[in-house]
């Protein structure tokens, strides 16, 4: 739900499944080409955000792709005629469903980012 009304998954039902698929893909592509290109060494880590895992990092460039202040006219439009769900869910969605999400940020099972019950289909 949003401020303005709800989302209609039918409508979105497509682009949710390409958003999930598309994290897992883009995960797994990112690790295979760490482990084919850094000749066993551990990856260098970001002056500042050293305390941060290069997979955490992964997924704080991929929440960060979504991060946009709408306008509630503009959201509103959105939920009528847009078959992509707003960004906030594009972000959520796809991270709960996906248990690497969950083992790199350490979220408890059952917790919001890693509920019991995942939508996964490949």
């Amino acid at each position: 739900e949003t401020p303005v009304g709800h989302v209609d998954g039918h409508l979105t039902a497509k682009e949710n499944i390409a958003d999930n698929g598309g994290l897992r893909q883009a995960f797994l592509s990112y690790r295979n080409w760490v482990r084919e290109n850094n000749n066993n060494q551990e990856e260098a880590r970001l002056p500042g955000l050293e305390h941060l895992s290069p997979d955490q990092l992964f997924f704080l460039g991929y929440a960060n792709l979504w991060c946009q202040n709408v306008r509630p006219e503009a959201l509103q439009m959105q939920l009528l005629t847009d078959e992509h769900s707003p960004s906030e869910f594009r972000t959520v969605g796809p991270s709960m469903n996906f248990d690497a999400f969950a083992q790199t940020w350490n979220c408890p099972k059952g917790s919001p980012m890693n509920p019991e019950k995942k939508c996964v289909l490949w």
